[in-house]
């Protein structure tokens, strides 16, 4: 899970450099997957979606997953 977390926060840092990413570790995953979906600029219907799994690392996949999309599209 530690590699979910640190990948994201990897992402999301050369993403925008504003976000702060230090603060979040592998202890803080659950919230951390709540907080991506939350303030990631994803559809509704998207975050309904990830909202419905049910377990960590699934949420943690499919963010970095939709990250590296928008990424690579940016």
């Amino acid at each position: 899970m530690s590699y979910l977390v640190s990948a994201i926060c990897t992402e999301l840092t050369a993403w925008n450099s504003t976000w702060k990413m230090d603060h979040w570790n592998e202890e803080l995953a659950v919230p951390f997957s709540y907080w991506l979906i939350q303030n990631l600029p994803i559809s509704c219907a998207m975050k309904a979606r990830l909202l419905n799994l049910d377990h960590v690392v699934q949420r943690l996949r499919a963010l970095l997953s939709i990250i590296k999309q928008v990424l690579v599209r940016g």
